[in-house]
């Protein structure tokens, strides 16, 4: 119910997520607090780390769902409305690696070429584009701890070392 309130607040916030979705790109951009007021004029921007967290915890769903975890009907159907799931959603860890993947879609979309696949603090919630502190650890490290997660949903019980 958190991500499925978060997407609502966020998409209605960020004009790029309303652009995003009518360009059919999947996934969402979460920034800080719907009042946030750092770094805009006119309220906060997605953040990259926040957006990457997300991803997270859906990929770490998925992995409990692969090890054994089973949802109930109203967790299932609570998760399908989170993350617009569609006809096709079972509640398995494969929907939700697809989910988190969609996430991370969209944290893609806003990464230009000419950045160089440097990571910035923000995305701008109107041009899309990546702003504020470029580089900012936090970034980097959200989005690959995601990246961790989802090998870890994926290939559940396998040790994968750093």
């Amino acid at each position: 119910n958190t991500v499925k309130a978060y997407n609502k607040e966020f998409c209605s916030l960020y004009e790029i997520n309303a652009q995003d979705s009518r360009n059919a790109v999947p996934g969402v951009l979460y920034g800080r607090y719907a009042a946030d007021q750092y770094g805009a004029k006119d309220g906060g921007n997605p953040w990259h780390l926040i957006t990457a967290a997300l991803a997270s915890l859906l990929y770490q769903v998925a992995e409990r769902v692969a090890t054994g975890t089973v949802l109930s009907r109203q967790e299932i159907a609570a998760w399908k409305a989170a993350v617009n799931g569609g006809d096709n959603f079972l509640g398995q860890s494969k929907d939700f690696v697809a989910a988190g993947d969609s996430v991370l879609v969209r944290l893609r979309q806003h990464i230009a070429p000419e950045d160089d696949m440097h990571l910035f603090e923000q995305i701008d919630r109107s041009t899309g584009q990546q702003y504020n502190a470029k580089d900012l650890t936090w970034s980097y490290t959200e989005v690959f701890n995601a990246l961790l997660q989802r090998m870890r949903a994926i290939a559940p019980g396998v040790e994968i070392i750093v």
